[in-house]
């Protein structure tokens, strides 16, 4: 980002070049506040067609959540499927609350059906116990740990580590099933 808030557009054209060049599978994780930065240039500059004219499978993953944010992500989701030219993965986040709107899942919502054909399949984020494998998850995210990092800390003793691996089994399950 520059000093106007801004992808600084010259320094992510490099990131797109090494993507083309790398041999193997690449994450770019950016945060909310990127987001409508980054969504510009990737539709302003071909950025999806360009990776896919190169060989390379691109799906975007997009979260909603529940709670107060719930709105904000629905629209930045609408946004992605309006825009992308890609598959989107959507994942259901359900740790600030119910992620549906007056009970209706995002699954049977219109938008969802408008959009269907762009959508390659969700993945849900369940809600966890807040004394327990919600702090577990909370303290190895605060840490920037992977699920195998956290396995390996001290930091986790016998039963944080198997909460852990149950939620990473979820998760990876989920993902499995999308065939990814």
């Amino acid at each position: 980002m520059n000093e106007d808030k801004n992808i600084d557009q010259r320094a992510f054209d490099k990131l797109i070049e090494h993507i083309v060049e790398f041999e193997g599978d690449i994450v770019i994780d950016n945060g909310a506040s990127t987001f409508i930065s980054l969504s510009a240039y990737l539709v302003e500059n071909g950025v999806i067609d360009l990776l896919k004219e190169n060989g390379k499978e691109v799906f975007i993953h997009s979260v909603i959540t529940g709670g107060q944010s719930r709105e904000d992500t629905i629209s930045g989701l609408n946004e992605i499927l309006s825009s992308q030219p890609c598959q989107t993965v959507i994942w259901e986040n359900e740790f600030f609350g119910d992620v549906s709107n007056q009970g209706v899942r995002f699954k049977d919502s219109g938008m969802y059906k408008m959009y269907e054909e762009k959508i390659k399949g969700m993945v849900t984020l369940h809600r966890l116990n807040q004394d327990t494998s919600a702090k577990d998850l909370q303290m190895m995210i605060g840490q920037k740990l992977t699920f195998d990092e956290a396995y390996q800390s001290t930091m986790f003793s016998l039963m944080p580590r198997q909460r852990l691996k149950t939620i990473q089994k979820s998760i990876y399950s989920q993902l499995a099933a999308l065939s990814l």
